[in-house]
């Protein structure tokens, strides 16, 4: 085996998500009427959506990887949020929403200076 580091390709992850869920929509469309038990498009639409967490995690030529600068509280409030909502998904609903919202609200504003005149 070679010890060269292999590279993903983001772009080529993008695609592949894309093609993924093109592939699993139109094949969960034109399944004939009652069948529901088709294993194969829900598998594609699930590839896609872990293809999906994968772009946004891998890092680009302008930025670091997603998980680079996570800290121990986020790392913590996100477990306890998947927490809340495998047992009450309403509630957790409602925290997400409240927690964009103050997000939205409590964000550092950028101070705009006006143009100096010389």
């Amino acid at each position: 085996m070679s010890s060269e580091p292999i590279t993903v390709s983001r772009p080529l992850v993008g695609v592949l998500t894309v093609a993924c869920a093109v592939i699993g929509g139109v094949l969960y469309w034109n399944q004939p009427e009652g069948t529901t038990d088709n294993i194969v498009p829900h598998g594609f639409l699930r590839v896609s959506l872990l293809l999906a967490a994968l772009w946004i995690a891998l890092p680009s030529k302008g930025r670091e990887a997603a998980w680079a600068r996570v800290t121990p509280g986020n790392l913590l409030g996100g477990c306890l949020m998947l927490v809340l909502v495998a047992i009450r998904p309403k509630i957790a609903l409602l925290a997400l929403v409240v927690l964009v919202v103050a997000a939205f609200f409590l964000r550092p504003r950028q101070s705009r200076r006006p143009p100096r005149n010389f």
